[in-house]
């Protein structure tokens, strides 16, 4: 099975208020920058995870940073 996040019906939107929400945590304090941009996974996992089937959760937030 493939996953694609554009496969979502709404993902724009989905991603547009997910990272709003990131920027938010960020600027006030709620999550390190340094330690979220050193390992992306978490910050991919909270981007993705509501656009992935319930077969396919692995993908966000293992994307980022596997080999």
């Amino acid at each position: 099975m493939s996953w694609n996040y554009n496969d979502f019906p709404n993902h724009e939107d989905i991603l547009r208020q997910n990272n709003a929400e990131l920027l938010k945590k960020l600027f006030s304090g709620q999550l390190n920058f340094i330690n979220e941009v050193t390992d992306t996974r978490n910050v991919h996992r909270f981007m993705f995870m509501s656009l992935t089937s319930p077969n396919t959760t692995y993908y966000a937030g293992n994307y980022r940073g596997s080999n």
